[in-house]
């Protein structure tokens, strides 16, 4: 296995910026870093060029409207389109996952902070 890129959520690779982020360079490792909070917020097809799977590794907040999930759909969809194998590497809620309540997202309200029609509080 060979890691040839990363890809970047809201908030950056460190979880400290607010604000939109552009493609950059990992210093330690060389690797091409694509913003998906950005210009773009799913991968592109030069973004995903000879790549043969995705690995999503982020912490979620366990709210519907954080962006972290949609950002995971997003690049499910785009892998899903090239054929790519795309894995998620869960972690247990931060919520605490014991009560999913709260209203359901209401069709027309979709966006990019409410990508899925789930409940409001999912821990």
């Amino acid at each position: 296995m060979k890691l040839v890129a990363l890809f970047s959520p809201e908030h950056g690779l460190s979880g400290n910026l607010d604000e939109p982020i552009s493609s950059s360079t990992e210093a330690k490792t060389g690797l091409p870093v694509f913003s998906l909070y950005g210009k773009f917020k799913s991968p592109s097809d030069k973004m995903l060029k000879g790549l043969n799977a995705l690995v999503f590794d982020i912490q979620d907040a366990g709210v519907r409207f954080y962006t972290y999930i949609t950002t995971m759909g997003y690049a499910m969809e785009a892998a899903s389109k090239k054929g790519i194998s795309f894995y998620i590497l869960d972690r247990p809620n931060p919520i605490n996952a014991s009560v999913v309540q709260g209203p359901i997202l209401s069709k027309d309200l979709r966006s990019f902070t409410g990508y899925f029609r789930c409940p409001f509080d999912m821990g």
